[in-house]
């Protein structure tokens, strides 16, 4: 796969140029940017092609796919202009901030018979595998689950404060903790009891939420997010007979070695290494192998549908 990154922020040049270089069987073009400055350093440094406009990156017939790395107000504009030029599509996350753009964009894409992936790239981390599992083999003694995504204060927060630009805390980070759940619970009925979003008075961006979910009318899981708050990143998982916790479920070093706790009742503990991944290369590598099988195309889209449809009930 010939892969091309438009936006070149922080993220892109600290995690998806690095990624698309290393992933296996994908090959790196370029990069596209209206900051001219940003684009001639970075195609110096990786050696890569960049475009003097987007409709000439668009036209490029090398290019197989294009990351979207741009503020999530422009990606239902931008996106359907990779799918008219019949490129597949990864897309930073949120993929829109409104249902019925995802719609639209899922849409689009299967009418080309082309691939959308939304980029969460935690679900491709063996750390996230190892929590599915812990969930499936314990589902009849579950009691509680809690998910947490907090952010401190950021020196470059970028869009999440400019509602121009898409900000909303729970698309941003509230999302990580309801996909989690969505994910988690995949086969199993999961309804939403209730939710609270906090908001700015005079820019209306939402800043913190929490809600409530229920999972078989009978697991209650508690699921909360927020910015300029301590960081906290984990996931709680209560059972009849024990508590299993784990820190950095979401976002992490390439080099972290993820630590899964479980505590039981009768005082006991264990503990068990997951190794370390980067979870963006192995979600590049999804994104190719989903290009060419339409089963995991679907379930991706089915995916991001799902997301979209539970993010804008919780919305309200």
């Amino acid at each position: 796969m010939r892969l091309a990154i438009w936006g070149i922020g922080d993220h892109a040049k600290k995690n998806l140029i690095p990624a698309a270089i290393e992933a296996k069987d994908i090959e790196f073009i370029g990069i596209y940017s209206r900051n001219k400055k940003t684009v001639t350093e970075t195609s110096l440094k990786y050696n890569c092609k960049s475009w003097v406009s987007q409709e000439e990156m668009l036209a490029d017939t090398r290019l197989d796919a294009i990351f979207l790395s741009t503020p999530p107000a422009l990606h239902f504009r931008q996106g359907n202009m990779i799918l008219n030029s019949g490129k597949h599509f990864i897309c930073e996350k949120p993929i829109t901030t409104n249902f019925r753009e995802t719609e639209l964009l899922l849409k689009s894409a299967k009418e080309r018979n082309l691939v959308i992936l939304e980029a969460y790239m935690f679900l491709y981390h063996p750390h996230f595998l190892k929590i599915k599992e812990i969930i499936k083999n314990e589902i009849n003694s579950l009691k509680e689950i809690d998910v947490v995504f907090e952010l401190p204060e950021l020196s470059s927060p970028g869009f999440r404060f400019s509602s121009n630009l898409g900000a909303s805390c729970l698309y941003d980070v509230g999302s990580y903790t309801v996909l989690t759940i969505l994910e988690l619970f995949g086969d199993h009925s999961v309804e939403l009891l209730d939710s609270d979003i906090r908001s700015y008075a005079k820019s209306k961006v939402d800043y913190s939420g929490k809600a409530t979910l229920l999972i078989n009318n009978k697991i209650i899981c508690n699921i909360r997010w927020s910015y300029n708050s301590k960081y906290v990143n984990k996931i709680s998982i209560k059972c009849s007979n024990k508590e299993t916790i784990s820190h950095k479920i979401f976002s992490k070093d390439q080099d972290y070695e993820p630590l899964i706790l479980t505590k039981y009742n009768n005082g006991d503990i264990s503990e068990e290494k997951v190794e370390a991944t980067n979870h963006f290369v192995s979600m590049l590598e999804f994104f190719k192998e989903s290009t060419h099988s339409n089963i995991i195309a679907e379930q991706e889209s089915d995916r991001i549908f799902r997301l979209a449809s539970f993010l804008s009930k919780i919305k309200g």
